[in-house]
């Protein structure tokens, strides 16, 4: 706003000081004719108010300026950034008020005459002392921002007459508290009511179709929400962030739930999916925090990216068994063949075996899996997603089957007490940070299979004393794989491989070692009796020094059986250990 402008209000200072009030009327946008404190134009009997050059205050628009004609319309911009303006009165001979007429001004209050059948776009945009409006039953259409920040606009009566609700046409209304849509909307346009944050209660007739994307987002008060069964589609960000919603009923006639739809709504308890909804978005329940159970109806086909990550409260997902593209085991779910594990619960507590028909781990599959402590990956399975374990802060340990050629990017990142991770003899590539910040990982062994290890793979592993590879030096080796690990921690390549060097590889300390294939290692054979279990091993080195090491959670390991050296190739250990206990775990350890 230049400064003629500001100083019709009375409000203004020159580019060398204060106005005087001799100025105020001047304006950039031109004096045009003038009656007392208005500019207007004329088109045949018709007067156009183009412009207010008062001091303020409560002020009353004429409805004729003599011997020109009638005031019907209020020109664009006519009134803004009058900020003294606190009251005004308008004509019932108005029949049309401009875009922006009285934005960002002082208005405190007004009442719409019933001669007017539109609001137009950003009439009162930014009208921050507005307390209360009142809209006459002639208005069918609100535009575009046509009360967007009016931030103490605290209640809203919108009459059946209205038929169309503009984009954001009640955005960042702070101080709204209660909305009544009207039965003649079908259609909820993008960020009608968004950050309204005090909007506790809205009502919703069956009239509507459509919830626009970004309608609702931000209403932070907002503790229920009941959606009729007219609505068909439910739009990207609709619900985000509202945080006081508790519980929400998609019904069956909702097709299509946008992303982010309920996104960030950190009071959710339970989300009921109806049986119409053939989509739901990309993160549409991402870090609903509170969020325990789900339940999806038998129509959905296609459930996009990452819907319900970061959700460490959910406890069970629970499909109908008669969708045909998508089901759930033990609250887990997967696709219909249940070749592809989807989304693990993050509230479930213990150890978990991935089913024998998964093949591939969706990404974010198992991310703030907080209860996480165990996990099994069979020989089914031939891809681990990007972040598919990220952030399980009590995974200990993790066993990779033989059929899994890639590990993704970030898979195990930050598994702060993942001191186990076994890693099968088909892996080819290792993504970047797959392992970063697995602070308890003492030692790795890389399979020969490996030929590519991305960037930062095991950084920050800051107990990692070293890495035994199997076979030949991996041709595709990133940057920083092993920087921050422990001191000391040297790479162990087999004598027989190639492309190794040493006393440095790569900047990493290496050196040479026998390498012993699998299939040649030691095994051990629990024997059981009546109250006692008996190791016995196979494979044995003819005189090598061992250590039977135990353990009951796979995190810490004692020297409690006996060392003893190998005389033959089977042995049977001299050392028996109680059946009763709930679980051991045995290690047999060997110089390098």
């Amino acid at each position: 706003m230049s400064w003629f402008e500001k100083a019709r209000c009375g409000l203004g200072r020159g580019p060398f000081g204060p106005l005087f009030v001799l100025f105020v009327c001047l304006s950039a946008r031109g004096l045009g004719q003038t009656y007392n404190d208005f500019s207007y134009e004329v088109s045949g009997s018709n007067v156009t108010i183009t412009l207010y050059r008062g001091l303020g205050g409560a002020v009353t628009i004429p409805s004729s300026i003599p011997g020109v004609g009638s005031v019907t319309s209020i020109g664009v911009n006519a009134f803004r950034d009058c900020y003294s303006l606190t009251g005004l009165t308008i004509p019932d001979s108005v029949t049309n008020i401009g875009g922006g007429a009285f934005a960002d001004s002082g208005l405190a209050s007004v009442t719409i005459p019933d001669s007017l059948t539109s609001i137009e776009d950003n009439v009162f945009w930014g009208c921050s002392n507005l307390t209360s409006v009142t809209i006459p039953s002639s208005v069918i259409s609100i535009g575009s921002d046509a009360f967007s920040y009016c931030t103490r606009l605290t209640g809203v009566t919108i009459p059946d007459s209205v038929t169309s609700l503009g984009l954001y046409a009640f955005a960042s209304c702070s101080s709204l508290t209660s909305v009544t849509i009207p039965k003649s909307i079908t259609f909820i346009m993008p960020g009608c009511f968004s950050y309204c944050t005090s909007l506790t209660s809205v009502t919703i007739p069956d009239s509507v179709t459509n919830i626009g994307g970004y309608a609702f987002p931000n209403c932070a008060r907002l503790t229920s929400i009941t959606i009729p069964d007219s609505v068909t589609f439910i739009g990207d960000q609709a619900f985000t962030s509202c945080t006081s919603l508790t519980t929400v009923i998609i019904p069956d006639s909702v097709v299509s739930l946008g992303a982010l739809a309920f996104a960030y709504c950190t009071g959710l308890t339970n989300a009921t999916i109806g049986n119409g909804v053939t989509s739901i978005g990309a993160s549409a329940f991402d870090t609903c925090t509170s969020l325990t159970t789900v339940t999806i109806g038998n129509s959905v086909t296609n459930i996009m990216g990452d819907a319900f990550y970061y959700c460490p409260g959910l406890k069970a997902i629970t499909v109908d068994p008669q969708d045909t593209a998508y089901s759930s085991l033990n609250g887990v779910l997967f696709d219909k063949s249940r070749s592809l594990l989807i989304q693990y619960p993050a509230d479930l507590i213990g150890p978990y075996s991935i089913p024998n028909t998964v093949t591939s781990i969706q990404t974010n599959a198992f991310a703030w899996c907080e209860g996480l402590t165990t996990v099994t990956i069979g020989n089914s399975v031939t891809n681990i997603g990007d972040w598919a374990f990220a952030y399980c802060h009590s995974l200990t340990s993790a066993t990779i089957g033989n059929s899994v050629a890639n590990i993704g990017g970030r898979a195990f990142a930050y598994c702060s007490v993942l001191s186990n991770a076994m890693i099968g003899n088909s892996v080819t590539s290792i993504g970047d940070l797959a392992f970063i910040g697995c602070f308890l990982t003492v030692s790795v062994t890389i399979p020969s299979s490996v030929t590519h290890i991305g960037n930062l793979a095991f950084d920050g592993c800051t107990k990692l004393t070293s890495a035994y590879f199997q076979g030949n030096a991996p041709p595709s080796f990133g940057q920083g794989v092993f920087d921050a690990a422990a001191p000391g921690f040297s790479i162990y390549y087999p004598t027989t491989a190639t492309g190794w060097t040493g006393p440095n590889w790569n900047g990493y300390a290496a050196q040479p070692y026998v390498y012993t294939p699998p299939e040649q290692l030691p095994a051990l054979v629990l024997l059981r009796g009546l109250e006692a279990i008996t190791p016995s091993f196979s494979n044995l080195r003819l005189g090598t020094n061992y250590q039977l090491q135990v353990s009951d959670d796979l995190n810490t390991w004692s020297n409690t059986g006996l060392a003893f050296t190998a005389t033959n190739a089977t042995e049977v250990y001299p050392q028996t250990f109680d059946s009763k206990l709930k679980q051991l775990f045995f290690r047999l350890e060997s110089p390098p």
